[in-house]
């Protein structure tokens, strides 16, 4: 069975834009939703990044809702512990990182949710490196 992707189907670049605008409109949709359920917490610079940086995977990989939000909540844990040493979430260091990871295991978190932080970490991080915003 062949599968047809949404490009093989619609080649105008105007199909390409509604698909693009299609997208938008459902991540606006899910982060709204995630607001309501949230706590309302001041925003940060952290917040802003974090929600760039979901908003750019989102786009180019299409990743589930789940994905996102457990993406959000590692990033927040990181950003907040980070917050109360001083250091912007876009300043870490390889040892802020290994403090933070550290932290969680004394604190009892599960091999496999530390896997999936540092999954996170990664992505994150790798994707600013790609932008240029930080060098390594």
């Amino acid at each position: 069975m062949k599968v047809i992707t949404p490009e093989r189907q619609h080649p105008s670049p105007y199909c390409r834009e509604a698909l693009i605008r299609i997208r938008i409109k459902a991540i606006t949709s899910w982060s709204n939703k995630l607001q309501r359920r949230t706590k309302r917490l001041p925003p940060t610079s952290a917040d802003a990044t974090v929600s760039k940086f979901l908003d750019a995977v989102w786009m180019e990989r299409g990743l589930s809702a789940n994905t996102l939000a457990a993406y959000r909540a590692d990033l927040t844990a990181l950003a907040r512990w980070l917050a109360e040493r001083g250091t912007p979430i876009i300043k870490t260091t390889r040892a802020d990182l290994l403090g933070f990871i550290a932290f969680r295991v004394e604190a009892g978190a599960r091999p496999r949710s530390t896997a999936r932080q540092l999954s996170s970490f990664r992505r994150f991080f790798r994707y600013f490196v790609r932008e240029g915003v930080i060098k390594r």
